[in-house]
């Protein structure tokens, strides 16, 4: 699914926050994840690592979606913790 507002999210966009944070580190860009705080919608959007059809390019995306998934679940926890009373403390 992609929704109308990720059309802003171009390729030249990409290679240019690839460009001005990872090329001096060595580092690619694999995405870049972005939520529109307006909607309440979030994508991750996929930027070509230079791997192309592979098993590496496979383990990126599986170490991305990982991580995502960790995150969510993190994020899920602090949703529904609700303050305890000082006495149960």
């Amino acid at each position: 699914m992609q929704y109308d507002w990720e059309s802003k999210i171009t390729d030249d966009l990409l290679a240019k926050i690839e460009n001005s944070l990872f090329k001096a580190t060595g580092l690619t860009l694999a995405g870049i994840a972005v939520a529109n705080t307006d909607t309440g919608q979030a994508a991750l959007v996929h930027s070509p690592t230079g791997e192309g059809n592979s098993v590496i390019e496979a383990d990126y995306r599986q170490d991305i979606m990982l991580d995502a998934e960790t995150q969510y679940k993190k994020a899920v926890d602090l949703a529904f913790i609700t303050e305890k009373p000082e006495r149960m403390q």
